[in-house]
Order: structure tokens, then sequence, then C-alpha cells
């Protein structure tokens, strides 16, 4: 600041400007100088040659059979839109009555054991995913909520 101080009190348009906005500017400056453009010589080369359209073809063919056995498949999931019935909505709801109308708390660990005690719920178990089971019964406490 002493600095910036000793130097603009001798510069006919700074001297009657305030030291600290001046070092803020160069401060300023300093930070966000231009980086001097790239010198063209140390640029590298681009490539003289083509590529035909068969050798490309060709070329594609070859890395694919190639990686063709380190391919990992997508994920196969099914759909779980539709997969529980009525009578499968009914049940859950019946089954979840306390979680869902008097909101006691949704926890899937006591959804789960539910659902293993009940040979239907065994079932369903197998059929749908819990987190779907879950999501179904948080669903239903929106609706139950919601109509009141």
């Amino acid at each position: 600041m002493e600095t910036v101080k000793s130097k603009i009190s001798k510069h006919p348009q700074l001297k009657d400007q305030d030291p600290k906005r001046v070092l803020d500017k160069i401060r300023a400056q300093w930070r966000f100088r231009k980086l001097p453009s790239p010198d063209v010589t140390s640029l590298p080369e681009l490539p003289s040659e083509e590529e035909t359209l068969q050798e490309r073809v060709q070329r594609g063919l070859e890395v694919e059979n190639e990686t063709l056995s380190e391919i990992i498949p997508p994920t196969l999931t099914s759909s779980v839109r539709g997969a529980l019935s009525e009578f499968d909505l009914a049940s859950l709801r019946t089954m979840f009555n306390d979680m869902v109308r008097k909101s006691f708390p949704i926890v899937k660990q006591r959804i789960k054991e539910t659902l293993e005690k009940d040979p239907w719920g065994k079932d369903i178990l197998k059929k749908v995913p819990l987190d779907t089971i879950v999501n179904r019964i948080k669903y239903e406490r929106r609706v139950s909520r919601a109509s009141k």
C-alpha cells in the first residue's frame, strides 16, 4: 500500500484518487490479464493423408468384432407399471392402513417384515421390488391426505 501511495502521489491523473481503489484496480488487472496467444510454430502438424470411406468402414467393423465380447448389455428391467392388480392394491391399503391413514412412519424394514409374514406378501415381493411397494404406500398416503 505504501508503494502505491508513493507512486500515485507523483502521477498527475492518479494523485487525487484513493490508493486502496487504485491498488484494487491493479490487482484486478493482474488477475484477469489475457494469456499470450500460442505460437503458431509450436502447434502440432495436422495429418496429411485422408482415410477413405471404405477404410473407415473396415476399421469400424474390425473394432466392433474385437470389442463385441467386452460390451456389457444393458440391464433388463421389467416394467412395474401395472404389475399390481386392483386386488393387490386393495390388500396393500388394508395391510398398511396405519401408515397410509394414521401417518405412522413408512419404514422399509417394517414393510418387508410384514409382507414376509403373509403368503400373499411373499408373492408380491417376488413380483415387485420392495422400493416400488414403499413408493406405492407413500403415494397412497398422499392421495389419502389430499382427499381430506
